[in-house]
């Protein structure tokens, strides 16, 4: 029996509710050449029944039972180390991929030879009592980028959308992942972000379609985004620090890559100083003053970033304002009031 030309990444942790519907919208699509590596990180739940129902239906499923609940990052990896494909995709438990998206990516990647193919997607949010609010398409602009530079710009343009920062909206040349040894790193947040990060540092060629590939749902309290950690900012710092280090190794850090990363840096800024506020953070009023002055005066992106004009909105021209002249009461004010609007 011949290899399987794609395989599909998908771990799970307590995903009955949308599981079901999940991996029918993967087995509807219209690209069949297809083998589902499914990890079952220790659910508590009813998601390993259904697994294996759908594994005695279809060959092309193959679940894996973890004895020990290792977290999302590394459940990828043992799926990478079994997958047999000479692509690569991901899928999370609780989405639903478009039907003819896999034979759109294929077909692009064997055309132009690209080592990674990446669409858009629909966000889907919903509230509290999980009803539909709200949808947001984010399609990127199609493009074939082909060199240093030419890769790194196309990546800023999809940083800058928050589309770089996913697995689920990419077709990857399994090849690039193995021979570098690239896997997922444990950290609580943008483990997707840095994985790509490493993928693109060995990329020469990414072919980009301005087409929405993916449902991505937002559900409150269902998604790690919802939780609290105290290395929120550390990490959210680190993201940007690492983009900006990119940049210039690729000399791609023009006023453009400043605006949209200056941006960023305020953005996660902001919502540390909100997250400060929460009892979780065990914080206060004398701790959170001394964050402000350890985190926000002395780092070295702060400079790098904000000295200079940059393109912002007017919330965050004030809290640049107020981290430059280091107004520390103007940068607590702002974080309380972010908290109690939220």
């Amino acid at each position: 029996m011949s290899k399987p030309l794609l395989s599909v990444i998908m771990p799970v942790y307590n995903g009955e509710k949308y599981l079901r519907n999940t991996l029918s919208s993967l087995l509807s699509q219209d690209y069949t050449d297809i083998e589902v590596i499914c990890i079952n990180d220790c659910s508590t739940d009813g998601s390993l029944s259904i697994l294996r129902e759908f594994e005695e239906k279809d060959s092309r499923i193959k679940c894996v039972s973890l004895k020990e609940n290792i977290g999302a990052g590394r459940a990828r990896n043992i799926g990478i180390e079994r997958s047999v494909g000479a692509y690569i995709a991901f899928l999370d438990a609780d989405d639903e991929i478009i039907p003819d998206i896999l034979s759109s990516a294929v077909s692009l990647m064997e055309q132009t030879d690209a080592q990674q193919v990446i669409w858009g997607a629909s966000e889907e949010h919903f509230d509290k009592n999980n009803h539909h609010i709200r949808s947001l398409s984010i399609i990127p602009k199609a493009c074939i980028s082909q060199g240093e530079s030419e890769v790194a710009r196309t990546a800023l343009d999809l940083e800058e959308q928050t589309l770089f920062g996913y697995l689920w909206n990419s077709l990857y040349k399994a090849d690039i992942i193995r021979s570098n040894g690239i896997l997922m790193n444990d950290y609580l947040f943008y483990e997707d972000y840095f994985f790509n990060l490493d993928v693109i540092k060995k990329t020469s060629k990414i072919a980009v379609m301005d087409k929405i590939g993916y449902r991505y749902f937002k559900r409150v309290n269902s998604s790690i985004t919802h939780s609290f950690s105290n290395n929120y900012f550390k990490l959210s710092y680190e993201r940007v620090k690492s983009f900006y280090d990119y940049c210039v190794s690729t000399d791609t850090l023009d006023q453009r890559a400043v605006n949209i990363l200056a941006k960023k840096l305020l953005r996660y800024t902001l919502s540390a100083l909100s997250r400060n506020n929460n009892p979780l953070a065990q914080l206060n009023a004398k701790q959170r003053k001394k964050w402000v002055k350890d985190n926000l005066y002395s780092k070295e992106l702060y400079s790098l970033l904000l000295k200079n004009k940059v393109n912002v909105n007017p919330v965050f021209k004030i809290l640049k304002f107020a981290i430059n002249k280091k107004l520390t009461c103007l940068c607590l004010f702002m974080g309380k009031a972010v908290y109690h609007l939220i």
